[in-house]
């Protein structure tokens, strides 16, 4: 089971993570710590945890993403990662030539402006689920990685396989989760 927790609202300063792993653990906010470590190198940046000195080796792993006023977390047992992105106007299949795949970009280009833009918008949630879920962020690893025929596994260079499914969160927004584990079970909550 993966959970899912929207907040809308989102004002900036505001430590939604802490808020929303606090409740998820029933545990008060102030006692959420989390701690950062590349996967590719060690170091103390990249991806964050929540400190296992702290919540215990079996501590759940989680992943944020705000965009405009809204965030989202996700909360699973094994690596996870989101995104989630508020409409929003760019040029697509400019950003597609430069970042994505050969076929993706061809796929973007291939449309008018709008259906362009809702699929590029597809495709880098996607990515940065994927980047996310990983730890290893925008990679060449993950821009080079199609991600156009999912949801479904893939293999991620030496960063295993991870499964990638798109998230229906409605008010225009456009999101996607990956993990390590599958993904048989998604629960949408609202805080």
């Amino acid at each position: 089971m993966i959970d899912v927790y929207r907040v809308d609202g989102v004002e900036p300063g505001r430590d939604v993570l802490s808020e929303v792993l606090a409740r998820h653990l029933g545990v008060p906010a102030a006692g959420i710590v989390v701690v950062r470590r590349c996967a590719i190198c060690g170091g103390q940046h990249g991806k964050p945890f929540l400190d296992p000195r702290v919540h215990g080796q079996d501590a759940p792993q989680f992943s944020l993403s705000r965009s405009g006023d809204v965030a989202v977390v996700a909360i699973a047992a094994s690596p996870v990662g989101i995104d989630v992105e508020a409409g929003r106007s760019v040029d697509a299949a400019a950003i597609a030539a430069h970042l994505f795949t050969a076929d993706e970009a061809k796929l973007v280009a291939g449309l008018d402006r709008g259906a362009g833009l809702a699929l590029f918008m597809r495709l880098w949630t996607r990515k940065e689920a994927l980047g996310k879920a990983a730890g290893c962020g925008l990679s060449d690893d993950v821009l080079r990685t199609d991600v156009s025929g999912l949801p479904g596994r893939l293999e991620l260079g030496g960063l295993g396989s991870w499964t990638v499914v798109d998230l229906e969160l409605g008010d225009g927004l456009t999101a996607a989760l990956a993990a390590r584990d599958g993904v048989e079970s998604v629960r949408v909550l609202r805080l």
